[in-house]
């Protein structure tokens, strides 16, 4: 797996550029999470396992809409790729990191502002709360290349029907994690979710040899 600091610089320069992620995205998130608090009226009648449901239903609003904040034009990429002699392989796995280190600390930072705000927690460790973003970041940005290039779907609603249910499916992966379960099924549920991204990248992986 190669990488591509280019492609890397360049990626980060749209994104600050054009505000599309860090500045509209999570302000936008940010707000929901502010007006919370005053909608419920009393945090003392809300459970602590409704808030971080509330939570995880945000982590998907939030992800749809980092997964449709920007077209992608294969045709252009692929012609830039062939004048720079940049092979299509070192392109997907540099945009797959890029990605990956643009909504990685976003979550992170929406995270502590949602606990913040509500005075919850997640009821796991820190290493597994880690790991299991970390995962889950990975499935939602490799899940969404693969329908940007790989698939013929140019609008955005259409993507995001499609994306939808797949994100939704990674969320119910990591809810007993983060709901807090006995650990014998913590950890039954984090190797699903391990053996769920490893499935995923192998898939995704072989349309990216095979182009």
């Amino acid at each position: 797996m190669k990488f591509n600091k280019y492609i890397f610089q360049k990626e980060l320069k749209i994104e600050l550029r054009n505000n599309i992620s860090l500045y509209l995205i999570t302000p936008t998130v940010i707000s929901l999470i502010i007006l919370l608090p005053l909608l419920s009226q009393n945090k003392f009648f809300i459970d602590n396992e409704l808030f971080l449901i509330l939570e995880l239903l945000f982590l998907l609003i939030f992800s749809t809409l980092f997964s449709i904040r920007r077209k992608f034009e294969i045709k252009k990429i692929k012609r830039e790729l062939n004048f720079a002699q940049i092979s299509f392989k070192n392109y997907f796995y540099s945009k797959l990191f890029s990605e990956i280190i643009i909504f990685f600390p976003q979550v992170l930072i929406f995270l502590i502002i949602f606990s913040a705000l509500t005075n919850s927690t997640i009821n796991t460790n820190i290493f597994i709360i880690f790991i299991t973003v970390f995962l889950y970041i990975f499935n939602i940005v490799i899940s969404n290349l693969y329908f940007q290039i790989f698939t013929n779907f140019s609008n955005s609603f259409v993507q995001m029907v499609l994306i939808l249910p797949i994100y939704i499916g990674f969320i119910m992966i990591i809810s007993p994690i983060w709901l807090g379960v006995a650990p014998q099924l913590t950890m039954i549920y984090f190797m699903l979710l391990t053996g769920t991204t490893f499935l995923n990248y192998s898939f995704v992986n072989y349309f990216v040899l095979k182009s």
